[in-house]
């Protein structure tokens, strides 16, 4: 590749020299607006990952919403843990409008993550972005037992929902 001209002509000239697969990461926000964010009541936690076939993915890909508890619930205790837990599960469901999701409760289709808090901690790092996250004993997915003691069992368990 020749020397570019400018930082916008390198990133074309990147994107297409590399068929449109490359990812960047650029780390502009000062940890405590995240912090603050987060704190708001109506703030939901989702994965910054980019879905796409590769296999250098993001690391939040396979570790989103473990960090998050670990890191702002029981590291630096930005939130209390079910607060933020409801970030992640009814709180989006409510926002996005799935009626029978986000909450266990009776007639309301749930997935259910049985996780050791003071285990729990996603794994996968911008060297290693496909660790799966360590302390979650049990994921049930639509009935089916997902992962067991941080093993995977069944990946095919869950459907792709149409809002």
């Amino acid at each position: 590749m020749r020397k570019p001209e400018s930082y916008r002509q390198w990133q074309q000239e990147l994107l297409v020299s590399e068929n449109g697969t490359v990812a960047i990461i650029i780390q502009s926000m000062q940890p405590s607006d995240i912090d603050a964010v987060a704190r708001l009541p109506y703030s939901c936690v989702i994965s910054d990952a980019i879905y796409a076939e590769t296999d250098r993915p993001h690391p939040r890909m396979y570790g989103a919403f473990p960090h998050f508890l670990h890191d702002y619930g029981v590291m630096r205790k930005v939130l209390p843990i079910p607060e933020a837990i409801a970030k992640m599960t009814g709180i989006p469901a409510k926002r996005m409008k799935i009626k029978d999701r986000g909450f266990l409760k009776e007639g309301y289709r749930c997935d259910i993550n049985i996780f050791d808090l003071n285990e729990l901690k996603g794994q996968a790092t911008y060297m290693n972005p496909t660790e799966y996250a360590t302390g979650i004993r049990y994921c049930i997915i639509n009935g089916k037992i997902a992962v067991r003691d941080d093993v995977v069992l069944n990946q095919s368990s869950g459907m792709l929902l149409k809002l």
